[in-house]
């Protein structure tokens, strides 16, 4: 069965931005957020290798999902995706990739 994990890091960063979301746009729009993360997410676990590869970290892939980039790494050989961090769009990975 394909499937995904968040890291600890991964997990704060939506708890973050779905606060965000909430405090910005309100309840309805966050859900609808939320969704389409999760779309992209499992897309992951169904395909490990839909995104683009992130040419600074070796294994490593991203995802955009309406303002964040989900950044992964796949594993093939376990039907799923490691999600390392979920970055608004607007930050440099760099920074907060390790």
């Amino acid at each position: 069965m394909a499937d995904f994990i968040l890291t600890k890091l991964a997990q704060r960063d939506l708890v973050k931005a779905l606060r965000w979301s909430r405090e910005t746009f309100g309840d309805s729009q966050t859900v609808t957020y939320a969704g389409q993360m999760r779309v992209h997410l499992s897309s992951l676990a169904e395909s490990p290798n839909p995104g683009t590869p992130y040419r600074a970290k070796a294994g490593m892939y991203w995802l955009l999902s309406g303002s964040h980039v989900v950044f992964y790494r796949a594993q093939p050989r376990l039907h799923r995706a490691r999600v390392v961090r979920i970055l608004h769009r607007s930050r440099l990975p760099s920074l907060h990739l390790l």
